[in-house]
């Protein structure tokens, strides 16, 4: 079955994110995750 996520963040607490981040490579793994993209900051273009 595939799911996809797709999210805009907005930091409130960067140490406790550090941490998630940290943990998320070993779930990918675990899970067969994979990433079909990934960016940086987003940049309203119109609308």
């Amino acid at each position: 079955m595939a799911a996809y996520l797709i999210a805009d963040v907005d930091v409130k607490n960067a140490a406790a994110f550090e941490e998630y981040r940290r943990d998320v490579p070993a779930t990918e793994e675990r899970y067969g995750g994979r990433y079909l993209g990934r960016g940086g900051a987003n940049k309203v273009l119109e609308g």
